[in-house]
């Protein structure tokens, strides 16, 4: 279910660890969590938060560099 990235903040994070709405909205851009943006707008699929531990964004080179 799309919930209201305000709405989100304040069932699942304290007060000093809400991300920001910039925030919600690149992990959704980046796909690191299914959501939709609407109207500039972030809303998260909640249930996705509720059955996932790590959320973090993608790495820009996914690549593997075995050299390093």
């Amino acid at each position: 279910m799309l919930k209201l990235w305000t709405k989100t903040n304040q069932q699942w994070f304290t007060k000093d660890s809400r991300p920001s709405k910039a925030v919600w909205c690149r992990l959704i851009e980046s796909g690191a969590i299914p959501g939709r943006i609407l109207a500039g707008t972030p809303y998260i699929e909640e249930d996705y938060l509720a059955s996932n531990i790590v959320i973090a964004l993608k790495p820009e080179n996914d690549m593997l560099n075995l050299l390093e």
